[in-house]
């Protein structure tokens, strides 16, 4: 676990993706929202060892997951600040 700041607020991350709204770690950082990003490798090897789909809580993450190969893209997380 780390620990990014924004504005002088804290935010942590979690390498696992179990979490409703997972916050993972931040490649960069604008005015108003963090970017994270999934390699291919990582969302592929959260299919191959989670041991239900269904433990991934977020819709999109879980969708993103259980389509993924080992060759797509990486995959940008956009989180914004309110």
């Amino acid at each position: 676990m780390a620990i990014e700041t924004l504005k002088g607020k804290y935010y942590t991350y979690s390498p696992t993706p179990e979490e409703i709204n997972p916050v993972f770690e931040i490649s960069d950082v604008s005015e108003n929202m963090f970017i994270a990003k999934l390699n291919a490798s990582r969302l592929y090897y959260w299919k191959e060892h989670c041991k239900d789909l269904k433990e991934i809580k977020n819709q999109q993450l879980r969708t993103i997951v259980e389509n993924s190969d080992n060759d797509n893209n990486p995959c940008l997380v956009i989180y914004y600040v309110q």
